[in-house]
């Protein structure tokens, strides 16, 4: 658990993994410095906190569009350690739903990876589960899917950016030469039906 929670926290903050393996520590410069993580991340350690991890759990599930998809994959870890299989499961999936979306409108690919991370140090238990309980599994896709289309998302999607190989290097080179870190708004809301539509059509044809 502890694992999975520091990759969180790094993947929201400014270790880039590849690096931190070699204890380098490395600063954002520019624009990514401007990417708003400080909360999100003192949100991480409320949850896995034994005194606060309960009302931290409240406050994210009844301001789910306020928390990126790490908040979220670690609200699913949590819940799922506490053996509240069922309600870890929705979370699990709303987190990578939106951590595509995410990622389909990040300007540099190879941020992307983030969430394929995420989902591999957080999925494997809630997978196994879910598959288990196909029943429930179907009603929860349908609900995250219904959700995320219905929904606007209030965080600072850029929290992927950071996981980037551009990130890394002006960090490291100290070049502060801002980019666009995003692909144009103006295509986000067909991103984001297409996100959600191929989602949805891979999850039914896996099932079958």
């Amino acid at each position: 658990m502890n694992k999975i929670i520091s990759r969180a926290i790094i993947l929201l903050l400014i270790s880039f993994s590849a690096y931190a393996q070699q204890n380098i520590e490395v600063a954002p410069v520019g624009i990514y410095k401007e990417i708003a993580v400080t909360e999100q991340s003192k949100m991480i350690e409320k949850l896995t906190d034994s005194l606060s991890w309960k009302s931290a759990v409240l406050t994210v599930s009844q301001n789910p569009n306020k928390y990126s998809p790490p908040v979220l994959y670690v609200l699913s870890a949590m819940l799922f350690k506490n053996k509240k299989y069922d309600e870890s499961m929705y979370w699990f999936y709303l987190a990578q739903l939106r951590g595509r979306y995410d990622a389909n409108r990040c300007a540099d690919a190879t941020a992307r990876q983030a969430v394929t991370i995420l989902n591999n140090d957080f999925g494997p238990e809630i997978n196994q589960y879910a598959f288990k309980h196909i029943d429930q599994l179907k009603a929860t896709i349908e609900k995250v899917v219904t959700f995320v289309q219905n929904n606007e998302e209030l965080y600072d999607n850029r929290w992927i950016n950071l996981h980037g190989i551009d990130a890394m290097s002006k960090s490291l080179n100290g070049n502060s030469k801002n980019r666009e870190l995003s692909l144009p708004q103006k295509d986000w809301p067909k991103i984001k039906k297409q996100t959600v539509d191929n989602y949805y059509s891979d999850f039914k044809k896996y099932v079958k």
